[in-house]
């Protein structure tokens, strides 16, 4: 029990890089909390989330009651996807990444939901604070690659990589680890809809200091 009285399960992360698929996540947050006790929460603190090669880096799925206090990002895939979920709050995001300016960039076994860095889908009851994302791209450029790409093992050589893992690394990347630079104009910071064919993306440019969606029935 935590000292406020909450019933807390707290966890201070960081998560670099991954190369997986679609069905891979840093975190998973599945099924936990109890939507008729505001006291058993998920908390998680100082989130650092880079580098996923899968739809997201996190997932919150089927869950009540999970609190982010703090979220670091990079890349172009979504940093936070929420589904089927209830009373999820972030409370500040920061980083530089920047969401693929189309569904062109996805390799074919990723769901072709409309780029951005966080996906809200079905959830209710959600605030996202702060969201600030300082972004690496400057208008009037095309998007470019952040860092090697495409993966060669001389690249992979002046890392600490277990030898027969590096083909497997290369086959993987199908996109640079930290992303793309896009211009501001092109890309959207969060998503928010029903399905992957209907829902509405965030105003480009914007960093919203409140984004939220409140369901009191």
């Amino acid at each position: 029990m935590d000292p406020t009285g909450l019933n807390l399960h707290c966890v201070a992360f960081y998560c670099l890089s991954s190369s997986a698929l679609d069905a891979d996540r840093h975190i998973m947050v599945d099924g936990t909390g109890n939507a008729g006790d505001a006291s058993d929460r998920t908390v998680f603190y100082m989130l650092n989330m880079e580098h996923a090669q899968a739809e997201s880096n996190m997932h919150v799925a089927n869950a009540t009651n999970v609190d982010i206090f703090g979220l670091k990002v990079e890349g172009s895939l979504p940093v936070l996807w929420v589904s089927d979920s209830r009373n999820v709050t972030l409370f500040g995001m920061g980083g530089g990444a920047d969401a693929f300016p189309d569904r062109s960039y996805y390799p074919s076994d990723l769901a072709p939901y409309p780029p951005s860095m966080i996906r809200m889908e079905r959830a209710s009851n959600y605030k996202l604070i702060n969201l600030f994302d300082g972004g690496r791209g400057s208008e009037g450029t095309r998007p470019r690659p952040i860092g090697a790409f495409p993966l060669t093992r001389h690249v992979l050589q002046a890392y600490d990589f277990f030898a027969p893992d590096i083909p497997g690394i290369i086959h993987s990347m199908w996109s640079p680890w930290p992303g793309y630079a896009v211009a501001p104009s092109e890309w959207s910071l969060v998503w928010d809809g029903d399905d992957v064919g209907h829902g509405t993306l965030s105003t480009p440019a914007d960093r919203p200091v409140l984004y939220s969606r409140d369901t009191t029935s």
